[in-house]
């Protein structure tokens, strides 16, 4: 944080707990940094003349350590990703499903900017934010993600049927046979048909 006053000579107190500052807080001499969500309130006086309270809340971004705690996050929540994540599947430019020890989540970039291939690496302290798109979690990273230079895994997964499939396995990352999906038809077609 920095803090500043365009009056010459003057000199700033401030508060972080919400209190109005007065010339009897702690004055400013120097930056300083923030670790907890805070409401910031600084003054700036010239000899007895007080300026207007400046007020500013900062809130602090949670970091998740993993997987697992990300997909705990409510909708809307921002965060820092602070573990390193493997990308399992990257089938277009918007979508990609990362992987670790404790789970697998889908990310997704409005602007179509992923360029990783499966096995790479993504590096911690990456952000981003949880949404829920149509009743499925997602995070939409808010940074950029960039790989781990020279990391790349060779990715085998499992071959199950749906039968297989279970509360348990339901977030492990495996090829689905036996399968069939059919894909509706756009509305205008459906329109065509009907007559």
């Amino acid at each position: 944080m920095t803090l500043a006053c365009s009056t010459a000579d003057s000199k700033i107190y401030y508060t972080l707990d919400g209190t109005d500052p007065t010339d009897a807080s702690t004055e400013y001499t120097a930056p300083f940094s923030l670790d907890a969500t805070a409401t910031v309130k600084a003054i700036a006086y010239k000899g007895k003349d007080a300026s207007a309270v400046a007020t500013m809340q900062f809130v602090a971004i949670p970091t998740v350590a993993n997987i697992a705690e990300l997909t705990q996050l409510a909708d809307g929540t921002e965060f820092v990703f602070g573990g390193e994540a493997v990308v399992t599947a990257a089938p277009t430019a918007k979508h990609l499903y990362l992987k670790d020890a404790t789970g697998v989540t889908f990310a997704y970039d409005v602007a179509g900017g992923f360029t990783f291939e499966p096995g790479q690496h993504i590096t911690a302290g990456w952000q981003g934010k949880v949404s829920f798109y149509k009743g499925l979690f997602e995070v939409v990273p808010t940074t950029a993600l960039t790989a781990v230079e020279g990391v790349k895994d060779e990715l085998t997964y499992d071959e199950v049927t749906p039968a297989d499939v279970t509360l348990e396995n339901a977030n492990k990352v495996a090829v689905l046979k036996g399968v069939t999906y059919t894909a509706p038809l756009p509305t205008a077609e459906i329109r065509n048909q009907e007559g």
